[in-house]
C-alpha cells in the first residue's frame, strides 16, 4: 500500500462535533495522493495494531476551507492520539471530494464510506 506518516495535531474539532471524530495530520512526505475519500488503515507508532480507516484528503469543500486536509476516522476507535506519530496506509478510492447541502447530508454519506469500509475489512487487511 502507498502510505503517509505523519504527526497528529489538533484539527478544528468538527468531526467530533458531528459524531464522526478524526485525527488530522501534520504530514511527513512530499506527496499525498489526489483529493478524495479512501479506504484503508492506520499504524500508530510504537504499537502493531492496524485501525480501519476511511481517509480524507482534501479542502473539506461542505465546509468552504481553503487549505487541504489529511485526516482520518480511525473506526471503532477512541484514544486521544494528539502529538503521536502516525502512518497512513491508503487501499482504496471510494469517493471523489463533494460539496454537501448541508452538515447532516455531509454525516450521512460518511456513514455510507464507513459501512462501505468496513464491508472491505476482509480484503484490505487480507492483503
Amino acid at each position: 500500500f502507498y502510505s503517509i506518516s505523519g504527526r497528529v495535531v489538533e484539527g478544528k474539532r468538527r468531526g467530533k462535533k458531528i459524531g464522526v471524530p478524526t485525527i488530522n495530520l501534520q504530514i511527513y512526505n512530499d506527496l499525498i495522493v489526489k483529493e478524495g475519500i479512501y479506504s484503508g488503515y492506520t499504524v500508530i507508532k510504537g504499537e502493531k495494531k492496524k485501525y480501519l480507516s476511511a481517509i480524507s484528503i482534501g479542502k473539506n469543500p461542505t465546509f468552504g476551507d481553503k487549505n487541504v486536509a489529511v485526516e482520518a476516522h480511525l473506526i471503532d476507535f477512541s484514544k486521544d492520539v494528539y502529538g503521536r506519530d502516525v502512518e497512513i496506509f491508503f487501499y482504496s478510492k471510494i469517493r471523489d471530494q463533494k460539496k454537501f447541502k448541508s452538515v447532516e447530508e455531509l454525516v450521512k454519506n460518511i456513514k455510507e464510506d464507513i459501512k462501505k469500509i468496513k464491508e472491505m475489512k476482509k480484503e484490505i487487511f487480507l492483503r
